[in-house]
């Protein structure tokens, strides 16, 4: 059974790493993401990534415990709900939040699949940037491609938008929507362009 270690203290360097992160929607100095809720910590264990550390409010912990199972984090911390709660992106939280190593990806793996690849360029509403990887995943795209001007992709509303596909699709970083363009135009993929009017309904267009 995973081992639990109590906080008490807000000065705690993995708290006030944690909260840092989260108030800025990027990863922690250490390189990890902050997942809030049970179900992302559930997906990033399917997703067959190491959760370095499990943080609990003391009324969670038999639910972060549960959705463990057998897995080990590196660290299973238990801590008073006002604590959790200052490092909490939601209003009501679950009081359970993991931080996650994320995958680390190349171009080749971006190709490596054969579907569809999705550019977000300038996206800036993390909850529409977190429903599109979502729904690209759903629909198999082989990965996404996410152009500088779009929010961060370890946004707190963006990681929960995506209900954890972005823990498993390949996604790569470049810095504009012409060099975005020219990659999949080297690769031989036609480009369809989402406009907000005009056009033709995606149903229509020849994919």
């Amino acid at each position: 059974m995973q081992k639990t270690e109590a906080i008490t203290s807000a000065q705690n360097r993995l708290l006030k790493e944690a909260r840092r992160a989260a108030g800025r929607g990027t990863l922690t100095r250490s390189g990890l993401c902050v997942a809030e809720g049970a179900h992302l910590l559930e997906e990033a264990l399917r997703s067959g990534l190491r959760v370095e550390a499990v943080l609990a409010a003391e009324d969670a912990v038999p639910e972060a415990l549960r959705v463990l199972g057998g897995a080990e984090a590196g660290r299973c911390v238990v801590a008073p709900r006002a604590l959790i709660e200052q490092i909490a992106a939601t209003e009501h939280t679950q009081g359970v939040i993991a931080l996650v190593k994320p995958p680390e990806w190349k171009e080749e793996d971006l190709w490596a699949r054969g579907g569809p690849v999705v550019v977000l360029d300038e996206v800036q509403d993390p909850g529409n940037a977190g429903t599109v990887a979502r729904a690209a995943e759903a629909f198999g795209a082989a990965g996404l491609i996410w152009v500088k001007g779009t929010v961060s992709r370890w946004n707190g509303k963006t990681l929960r938008a995506s209900a954890g596909s972005l823990f498993r699709l390949p996604v790569i970083e470049c810095g504009g929507v012409r060099e975005a363009a020219a990659m999949m135009q080297g690769r031989g993929y036609p480009i369809r362009v989402a406009e907000a009017r005009g056009g033709k309904a995606p149903w229509e267009a020849d994919w």
